[in-house]
């Protein structure tokens, strides 16, 4: 009896048919799967954000659990200290964070003699007379106090303004007025920082780049020679940022059921954002593009709890829900 070689064409063909089949069924499957993984991993990082925020809470300088001194400003860069940046981005998002890089890294003082002076304060080892101070202890005259004991940064309610006061006198000359040259910083909470440059002294001082790039020069900021109003403004990419957004509202962050930190497209949330708007919805798919996840939102609460919740569910459009997650 001859044997019969391979398969027919009928059974090639059901066999194709099977693995078809069998490849419609699982590829939803399948594609379900990576969304759930997806939406769990980011579930994760939010509440590694709390973790971090609340450690920062107990262990940081501020020694406070209002929110929004966290929140105002410069957050990601807090939470980098206490967790991997990892967590600061969602699975869902494609685009990548650039690294936060400080504007203390990006910017030196020229003296008369061009020699640059970096932004190391003298209580944390700098050799040269700086000064940082919080925007409370410039206001209350600290960096003229300053001349005969020079005092240590203590953040106030916003650590994300701050002075840096210089004196142009050489080590154990000079008058220790920490005035000579005043920086005011200000982090924008959108990858920037602007600086406002004014000196007083009969020196030339000016601002540069790690490069030596004049960025102010002694024409333009030095009110000694040029009158009150000379001074300069200039803004710097520090970078950094976060897929998720820390909410603005002012309230405790042990506070069970408000909402912290959730999915977003900035790093600060407010209560009176309205989501309905074009910014949000660049794909127009009826939708906010940071509703990542199926339609949905992780969110981090008070005392750390995570959840997903629908956009109903959070958007502060009601009123009662903008009470009951958003406000105090």
């Amino acid at each position: 009896m001859k044997r019969r070689q391979g398969f027919t064409l009928a059974e090639l063909l059901v066999v194709i048919s099977v693995i078809t089949l069998l490849a419609m069924l699982l590829v939803p499957m399948l594609s379900g799967a990576w969304t759930l993984a997806r939406t769990r991993l980011c579930a994760n990082n939010l509440k590694r954000i709390g973790q971090a925020v609340h450690t920062w809470a107990t262990e940081g300088e501020s020694e406070s659990w209002e929110l929004h001194p966290l929140a105002s400003t410069g957050w990601p860069a807090v939470v980098a200290n206490y967790a991997s940046r990892e967590c600061l981005l969602c699975p869902e998002e494609d685009d990548e964070l650039k690294e936060g890089t400080p504007v203390e890294a990006q910017v030196q003082i020229l003296d008369g003699r061009s020699e640059g002076v970096p932004l190391v304060s003298l209580d944390e080892g700098g050799s040269y007379k700086l000064l940082k101070l919080s925007d409370t202890q410039w206001e209350s005259g600290f960096a003229e106090s300053a001349r005969q004991n020079p005092l240590p940064y203590v953040p106030d309610g916003n650590p994300n303004v701050y002075w840096w006061g210089y004196d142009d006198g050489a080590i154990g000359r000079g008058d220790y007025d920490f005035q000579d040259v005043a920086i005011k910083v200000t982090k924008n909470g959108d990858g920037t920082a602007t600086l406002w440059i004014q000196s007083w002294t009969a020196g030339h001082p000016a601002i540069a780049d790690m490069d030596f790039n004049v960025l102010a020069r002694h024409e333009e900021i030095n009110a000694y020679y040029f009158g009150r109003s000379a001074h300069k403004i200039i803004t710097l990419n520090v970078g950094g940022g976060s897929h998720y957004a820390m909410n603005d509202a002012d309230f405790d962050l042990r506070t069970p059921g408000k909402l912290l930190a959730l999915d977003y497209l900035s790093t600060t949330a407010y209560s009176t954002d309205i989501w309905d708007e074009a910014q949000w919805d660049k794909d127009e798919d009826g939708r906010p593009d940071f509703v990542r996840h199926g339609g949905r939102l992780n969110v981090l609460l008070g005392l750390g709890a995570v959840q997903t919740r629908s956009r109903e569910d959070i958007d502060p459009i009601d009123v009662e829900v903008e009470r009951t997650l958003w406000q105090r």
